[in-house]
């Protein structure tokens, strides 16, 4: 074979390799858009669909962690050497582990048993798997507190709406939420009301929180989480007072 030869046969290799982490890539991104699918299901399916983006996927197995349960490819085995894992992270936070192992010999590369390119395509998909579990764990605390909000009849009670998005985002983006707090104060002071001009004060200057110049910029400092609800409630004891539950929930959703 000459030396062209290898060169497209290499070529060629490397095609078929990328063709098959992006199609692995591609049912993956099905599985996790199936909301018709249970986490435990759609875990299950993942694990039956990563090997194919491998370069040997009949002898390559998968064990996804998630919430002290083991999702696993048949034959998968621990404590091998010929293995490659990522955390998988979602909200900040370690939520559970991709582990990919050859349960065979495989022949090295330059690159070492796992090439780059699936290396890259494990962080991907425990990268979109943190991001659908976030998801879908905040969609189901907006339904809870939906219905949790509703009278008898199930209407809104007053003032509800807004309120359960406040409690949302304290509990998922903090970072938003003081964010949500200085966009509101801002638009309060413009309706001329001091008392938010005072608490627009404290949040820059009593609190040390300093903001970048831009009205869609986030603020360029962590507050304590004690601090922030303190803030927030303030915040939005002024709104309240000044906006009726309509407006509030308005500058809220934009």
């Amino acid at each position: 074979m000459t030396d062209k030869d290898q060169v497209g046969e290499s070529s060629l290799e490397l095609l078929r390799e990328r063709a098959k982490e992006l199609d692995c890539l591609y049912r993956i991104d099905e599985i996790l858009n199936n909301g018709r699918l249970s986490v435990p299901e759609m875990l299950d399916q993942i694990v039956d669909v990563l090997p194919s983006g491998f370069r040997f996927p009949d002898i390559c197995k998968v064990e996804i962690t998630y919430e002290n349960h083991r999702y696993r490819s048949h034959g998968f085995v621990t404590g091998l050497q010929i293995a490659d894992h990522i955390d998988i992270v979602s909200d900040g936070k370690k939520a559970g582990r991709i582990e990919v192992v050859y349960v065979e010999e495989v022949p090295p590369t330059e690159e070492g048993f796992f090439l780059e390119k699936e290396q890259k395509l494990i962080k991907n998909i425990a990268d979109r798997i943190g991001h659908t579990l976030f998801y879908r764990r905040t969609e189901q605390m907006v339904r809870e507190w939906n219905s949790s909000i509703k009278d008898a009849n199930g209407k809104l009670a007053p003032g509800a709406e807004w309120t359960a998005i406040i409690e949302l985002l304290q509990r998922t983006d903090q970072d938003m939420l003081l964010h949500v707090c200085r966009k509101m104060i801002n638009h309060l002071c413009s309706r001329g009301i001091r008392e938010a001009e005072q608490e627009l004060c404290e949040l820059n200057f009593g609190s040390k929180v300093s903001f970048t110049a831009g009205e869609t910029n986030y603020p360029s400092q962590r507050l304590p989480i004690g601090d922030l609800a303190k803030i927030s409630e303030k915040t939005f004891a002024i709104a309240s007072k000044n906006m009726s539950d309509g407006e509030v929930s308005t500058r809220l959703m934009k």
